[in-house]
């Protein structure tokens, strides 16, 4: 469909002003459209007249009214482009670089909308934050004929809350900025050349537990310790660590990647979920912003157990949100 819309507007931009012409004609309006001056609309007059053969243009009148719909049909097909909420996430900084808009303006319509959490992480009001965020994340999840952009610099826990409240059943684009020499965001790109999609091998910790609790660290941009998780785990549950193979802030550049990465770690998660009965899972990640969000979106209330994910800061995991809780009684406080 994509491809056809822009074939059918390359075609329309040639074709758009000799039928307009042929309306004129149509509906009789040769004589007006000759006192025209401005640009070449009285030559594009004659060119179709000379191309034309006379019987067509003798009777054109009969079909001026399915010509007027075709050309109404494609004016509005010629400027036609899909919508889309452009959600910008802040919970650092309120400045903050912008998205490259040149490409995603020749397709969308783009509304913007902010989500700055900046004021409330300073009083460390995060019961008022994830209320702020939730309302904000419902209105742009009401408006279903919008697709979604997602892009910003947030702690970890609220990231992922915004993709578990907007889902996977909405087309989400994802934007990244490269931290070495780019400005803007940027869309991750569609296929995975030059990308490493693989994880070294999933290490597994206390296998006998009987623990309904599963501690998963899913590290991209720095490996995540076992002392760190050990620090959260009081009650001896069980422990997946995943690492992807390359680490770095930019190691993660296209969809097929992140979906693929996002696959392999939803499989294991919900194998060990069913395994060992797992009634609350904690997640520790150390990812980027678009990985995060897209890991999000993949879980839900209906298919998988409580979920809590975690804020790292000075090395230590200080507080979390639990996705499935709302305003203050989400937020859990490190012991």
């Amino acid at each position: 469909m994509k491809k056809f819309m822009k074939i059918y507007k390359k075609i329309a931009g040639y074709v758009i002003v000799p039928l307009i012409v042929l309306d004129v004609v149509a509906f009789s309006a040769g004589e007006w459209i000759e006192k025209i001056e401005v640009g070449e609309v009285a030559a594009w007059k004659h060119t179709v007249e000379n191309f034309m053969p006379d019987y067509i243009i003798n009777n054109i009148s009969c079909a001026r009214f399915p010509l007027l719909i075709l050309t109404i049909v494609t004016i509005l097909l010629l400027f036609y482009r899909k919508r889309m909420v452009l959600i910008c996430h802040a919970s650092f900084s309120s400045e903050m670089a912008s998205v490259d808009n040149e490409e995603i303006e020749k397709e969308y319509y783009i509304k913007k909308q902010k989500i700055d959490l900046c004021d409330c992480i300073c009083r460390s009001a995060l019961g008022e934050a994830i209320d702020i965020q939730d309302e904000v994340i419902k209105n742009v999840s009401e408006k279903h004929d919008y697709e979604i952009g997602y892009y910003g610099i947030a702690h970890t826990p609220f990231i992922f809350r915004a993709g578990f409240n907007v889902g996977d059943q909405r087309k989400v684009h994802l934007f990244h900025r490269v931290r070495d020499n780019e400005a803007l965001f940027k869309e991750l790109n569609k296929g995975k050349d030059g990308w490493d999609d693989t994880l070294e091998e999933i290490k597994e910790l206390n296998k006998g537990s009987k623990s309904q609790e599963l501690y998963a660290a899913i590290g991209t941009t720095f490996p995540i310790k076992t002392e760190e998780i050990s620090s959260i785990n009081k009650n001896n549950g069980h422990v997946l660590i995943f690492q992807s193979s390359a680490l770095g802030f930019d190691v993660l550049g296209s969809y097929e990647q992140a979906n693929n990465l996002r696959n392999q770690i939803l499989k294991t998660i919900r194998d060990r979920v069913k395994k060992y009965n797992v009634r609350k899972l904690h997640l520790m990640i150390s990812s980027s912003v678009a990985f995060t969000f897209l890991l999000g979106t993949s879980f839900s209330a209906q298919h998988d157990p409580e979920i809590i994910v975690y804020h790292y800061e000075n090395g230590q995991y200080t507080w979390g949100i639990s996705m499935t809780k709302n305003g203050e009684e989400s937020v859990i406080k490190k012991e």
